[in-house]
């Protein structure tokens, strides 16, 4: 079931997303304790119609609930909490999609406990992307392959004082930072008025990121199946050698993002 404010962003080959912990989510100069606290529900979307959902535990925001459900359907089902490294790690696996820890492809084996700084990323790659269709969602962080982070979050709005201006307003600001400049400052590059809604501003935020968003009924899979096939991919490959081995006989994504970083003269790039 999808809504007006449904979008689903399809980063391709052009991007991966970003769990948003620690430096990769919080605002600069952030008071936030808890370098945890800001991950989102995160919502993953495979082109056969599975979603499957990462839901932050209250009680606990360093331990996820994996959900799963199919879009025609309305009711999450199958509840089971695990760390959050593992959650990624098992639902990207489920899915097919890329996997990456601290700018390495990983797999569903790595299911170690996320530290602080560590950069973990999801690679929805030719199989499907991510649902933003709510402030639950937010902030969506994505890596460029120019190694560029863009984020996308809701905030105070700091406007001058007027007459329509109120206390509890809000803005969706759009912001970059380079990957490498650890705990660097985000530099604002938009600031967008609450009546964008969040699909609206998701449709901003990819067109700041070069990325393709889909929205409203055009969430369905059959329509991201046709927009996926439209595109002509370019990959790295995750693995080699006994390692791509394994990774074949356990049905494991062997397709990465080619960041601009890793290309060495033979790499091989794979369509």
């Amino acid at each position: 079931m999808t809504n007006a404010e449904t979008a689903v962003l399809l980063p391709m080959d052009n991007a991966s997303v970003v769990v948003p912990t620690g430096q990769y989510g919080l605002p600069s100069n952030s008071g936030f304790e808890n370098p945890f606290e800001t991950v989102p529900d995160i919502v993953l979307k495979h082109l056969d119609g599975e979603l499957h959902r990462i839901n932050t535990a209250p009680e606990n925001s360093r331990q996820m609930f994996i959900e799963r459900r199919h879009e025609l359907e309305i009711d999450w089902q199958e509840q089971v909490l695990y760390s959050l490294g593992a959650a990624v790690a098992i639902i990207t696996d489920e899915q097919a999609f890329g996997f990456r820890r601290d700018r390495t492809p990983a797999n569903s084996t790595d299911t170690e406990l996320v530290t602080v700084d560590e950069l973990v990323e999801i690679e929805p790659l030719n199989r499907g992307g991510i649902i933003v269709e709510s402030h639950r969602h937010l902030p969506i962080v994505l890596h460029r392959t120019d190694l560029t982070l863009w984020c996308l979050r809701k905030t105070e709005e700091h406007t001058p004082d007027t007459e329509d201006s109120h206390p509890d307003s809000y803005a969706y600001t759009i912001e970059t930072r380079n990957t490498d400049d650890e705990y660097g400052e985000w530099e604002v590059k938009d600031v967008l008025h609450p009546d964008y809604g969040v699909s609206g501003a998701v449709e901003e935020f990819a067109d700041h990121v070069g990325v393709k968003v889909l929205t409203g009924e055009d969430c369905s899979s059959d329509v991201i199946q046709e927009t996926l096939d439209q595109h002509v991919f370019w990959f790295g490959e995750a693995a080699d050698g006994e390692e791509e081995e394994l990774r074949n006989r356990l049905g494991i994504q062997n397709n990465t993002v080619l960041f601009d970083d890793e290309t060495p003269d033979d790499f091989t790039l794979t369509r």
